[in-house]
């Protein structure tokens, strides 16, 4: 079938859905316009996939080695699978089945967007982040789709996939079991919530821990665990609960060890009180390139919720809070641990790093 015979089809069948249902009107204008198809069952399906559901990304929704999913017009559309990143030999039929496809995302992650809320971010089901910028932000829509490993990956799964080394790996699960705070760092992409889980299976079963999220990205599957996520004001019906809402409220809920996904704003104070004033073992991630961009980072985020500390107050916070920062990033389209160091000391001019040997 030709890509015009399709686009036709969807269109005709589209305007027929007034006063027809979705599978009578498109198995009417499939035997009008293409009655010669061979297959016309499984026309059928892919017609109904693009015009009611994922279209021609359902396929790379159900590959576990695909990290990212950008859709950049109806005939763009690049894919990451196992760290590289290339064009899709896919495309949408034409704008109006994108539109379409853009109007099921925005249903299933509750949320609206418009000329007034071009911008919009959201959770499927599976748990994928999406991105939706529109029109005026954006020449054509755009969808960015991040996906995380559904794979249950332990410390040693990803020593043995050369993350890091054997004796890192000893290392790590003996700060861990010593019940090390530890920060990870990194650009986006990188593997730091792949690290984050798999370092989060490594504490005894018996421990109660409670991971705080916007996004649902550390999806634990092992016991005695328990997520909190934070939700975003719908339309001023409901009030936003944030990260720092969370935080206060894990810290009554028995929690063994905190987890942080990923610390953006003033949730960095509240966590660094927390884990320095007890809740020892606990863990987060921070966008930073290195262990010192990761700890300068730390320092205006916690300015933001303590404007009337000093410097030297808030790095003793950090200290006190932070045993162990570990530094992750992509390259050559591998993930790995390029920095540990431990937080020694304090002194005038900041920290005091003790690096280990990688």
């Amino acid at each position: 079938m030709t890509s015009e015979m399709r686009a036709l089809i969807i269109q005709k069948t589209l305007e027929n859905m007034s006063s027809e249902p979705l599978e009578i009107a498109l198995d009417a204008q499939i035997k009008l316009i293409d009655p010669q198809n061979a297959d016309l069952a499984e026309l059928h399906r892919n017609l109904i996939e693009e015009i009611d559901g994922y279209g021609p990304i359902t396929s790379l929704l159900k590959n576990q080695n695909v990290t990212e999913i950008l859709i950049d017009s109806p005939s763009e559309i690049y894919v990451e699978e196992s760290g590289n990143l290339q064009k899709a030999n896919l495309s949408f039929t034409n704008s109006q089945t994108l539109n379409r496809f853009i109007k099921n995302l925005l249903r299933e992650i509750d949320r609206t967007a418009d000329q007034r809320h071009p911008l919009v971010d959201g959770t499927l089901a599976d748990g994928s982040r999406v991105h939706i910028a529109l029109p005026p932000v954006t020449s054509l829509p755009v969808i960015s789709i991040r996906r995380h490993s559904k794979l249950d990956w332990s410390l040693k799964d990803l020593s043995l996939k050369g993350m890091f080394s054997e004796s890192l790996l000893q290392k790590l699960q003996s700060k861990i079991n010593q019940r090390a705070n530890i920060l990870i760092c990194g650009a986006t992409g990188c593997g730091k919530t792949t690290l984050l889980r798999s370092m989060i299976n490594e504490i005894p079963k018996s421990e109660r821990v409670l991971t705080i999220e916007d996004t649902s990205e550390l999806s634990l599957t092992r016991p005695n665990s328990v997520s909190l996520l934070t939700r975003i004001s719908l339309e001023g019906l409901f009030p936003s609960i944030n990260l720092s809402d969370l935080l206060k409220n894990a810290l009554r809920m028995r929690p063994d060890r905190l987890v942080v996904g990923e610390m953006r704003s003033e949730e960095a104070l509240v966590f660094l009180d927390a884990v320095s004033t007890g809740h020892t073992g606990s863990m987060s991630s921070i966008h930073g390139s290195s262990a010192t961009q990761a700890l300068s980072r730390l320092e205006h985020l916690v300015s933001r919720g303590a404007l009337q500390w000093s410097m030297e107050s808030i790095r003793k916070l950090i200290y006190e809070g932070i045993d162990l920062v570990i530094g992750v990033e992509r390259k050559n389209g591998n993930r790995q641990i390029h920095e540990v160091v431990e937080l020694a000391g304090l002194e005038p001019f900041g920290y005091l790093l003790e690096p280990w040997v990688i």
